[in-house]
C-alpha cells in the first residue's frame, strides 16, 4: 500500500470526493436453483442453465473458460482443452489457461446433496458429463454470444 501508485490513486479518489459504492452484485444458490428448476420443461434453454451452473460452481467465466470445456475420462485429453472428468467420488476440472493463472488450474467438486441437491453439480454436471462422449465439448455449440442472450 506504500508503492507511489497506490497512493497516488487514493489520492486522486480522495479529491474526487462523492465517489459511491456500486451494489455488490452475486448470485446466490437459490437463484441458480430457480433457473434450473424452470428449464426443467425447456430443453432448448436447459443447457445453459448447466453452463451457468458450471460456471457458478467452479467459479468460471463463461464465455472463455466454461463453454469450450470437453468430456474427459482421466484429464489425459487435455492437449489446449479444458477437460472435465470424474474421479472417484469428485468431478475434476483441468483448465489449460485462466486469465489471472497463464499456466492452468485443477479445481475439484465434491456431491453437496446433503446440503444443496437441487444444484449439486457433481450430480448434476455428472449426469450430462456421462451423456457426453470423451473429447466432445460439453455444452455443444453453445457460444458466448448465445449464452449472453
Amino acid at each position: 500500500f506504500q508503492d507511489p501508485a497506490v497512493r497516488k490513486a487514493k489520492a486522486s479518489a480522495a479529491a474526487a470526493g462523492n465517489l459511491t459504492r456500486r451494489e455488490r452484485m452475486f448470485v446466490s444458490r437459490q437463484k441458480v436453483e430457480d433457473m434450473l428448476a424452470w428449464t426443467d420443461s425447456n430443453e432448448e434453454l436447459r443447457i445453459y442453465a448447466l453452463l451457468f451452473l458450471l460456471s457458478y460452481s467452479f467459479l468460471l467465466r463463461t464465455p472463455s473458460e466454461a463453454i469450450p470445456v470437453i468430456a474427459g475420462q482421466d484429464g489425459s485429453e487435455l492437449g489446449s482443452n479444458s477437460v472435465l472428468f470424474r474421479n472417484g467420488d469428485q468431478l475434476v476440472l483441468i483448465l489449460h489457461r485462466r486469465k489471472n493463472k497463464p499456466t492452468g488450474n485443477r479445481l475439484a467438486r465434491k456431491c453437496t446433496c446433503t446440503s444443496a441437491a437441487k444444484s449439486c453439480v457433481f450430480h448434476i454436471i455428472g449426469s450430462l458429463l456421462d451423456a457426453t462422449p470423451v473429447g466432445q465439448r460439453l455444452f455443444g455449440s453453445v457460444t458466448a454470444s448465445g449464452a449472453i442472450a
